[in-house]
Parts: structure tokens; C-alpha cells; sequence
């Protein structure tokens, strides 16, 4: 059995054996592509329903539903302005999340390796959540 790292501490996870259930029902809203990318949008600031839609390629209405759940968990905010309804990501709940999907995906994408050595609060989260670029090394050989 390989030896921990010499820097590795246990986690804390006293906090998530208490509020298991409510982490589980979050983690399952982002379990949704569509939702996932409704929240990277967001992080980029406001945007009405219709620019949300049109970016996840959903109907105003199936956009709005997934929207509502996301609200209803409190990882986002809504204002009208006349007819038109506006979103952006729940402070500090919303933004926090997102930026761990977004550092846990870009860890996937690049390898468990390569260790972000960023502090998450200097980084801004569209440059967090944007995919890892391919290098040669990566790509795999095409089949003829």
C-alpha cells in the first residue's frame, strides 16, 4: 500500500456527515448538464431567461423550471426588470459551488497530477471553469 503524501492531512468531514442529505440534494442539481451549465453562465454575471435558454438550447419554460430548482437551493438570485427576469449566482453560496465543480472538472480534465496551486479566490471562476486546453500528449491517436 503506497505511503500518503507528506503534506496530506485527514479532511474535515464532520460538517458533511451532518448536512449529508442536504449536500446529496444539491450535488444532484448539478447532475444535470443543463443546470451544470446554467451555473457556469451565471458565473459571468446576470442574464435574462431567454439569453439562459438560448445558451443550453432549452425553451424559456424548461429553462425556467431548472432555474427554479437551482433558486429553491438557494445557489441562485432572481430580479425582474418589466417583463423580463434576471439571474445571477447566490453570494457567497452559488459562487463558492461553482468554482469547486469548476476546479473539480478541470482536475478531471487534466489529470489528478497536476494540483491546482492557485488559491480558488484569485482566479477568476470563467477562467476556472473554462476546459483545460489539449496538448499533444493528451490527444488520442486517431482509428482509421
Amino acid at each position: 500500500m503506497a505511503e500518503p503524501a507528506a503534506d496530506a492531512r485527514p479532511l474535515e468531514t464532520s460538517g458533511l456527515e451532518a448536512g449529508a442529505e442536504a449536500a446529496a440534494r444539491v450535488l444532484r442539481l448539478f447532475a444535470n448538464e443543463h443546470r451544470l451549465r446554467l451555473m457556469c453562465r451565471l458565473a459571468d454575471g446576470d442574464h435574462s431567461v431567454g439569453d439562459l435558454a438560448r445558451f443550453v438550447g432549452l425553451s424559456q419554460s424548461s429553462c425556467s423550471q431548472h432555474l427554479a430548482r437551482l433558486r429553491d437551493e438557494g445557489l441562485v438570485v432572481s430580479r425582474r426588470d418589466n417583463q423580463t427576469i434576471y439571474y445571477r449566482l447566490a453570494e457567497p453560496k452559488g459562487r463558492r459551488i461553482i468554482m469547486s465543480v469548476c476546479d473539480l472538472s478541470r482536475n478531471a480534465t487534466e489529470g489528478a497530477e497536476k494540483p491546482t496551486t492557485t488559491p480558488a479566490s484569485s482566479t477568476p471562476i470563467s477562467t476556472r471553469c473554462s476546459p483545460a486546453p489539449v496538448t499533444p500528449s493528451r490527444r488520442k491517436a486517431s482509428v482509421s
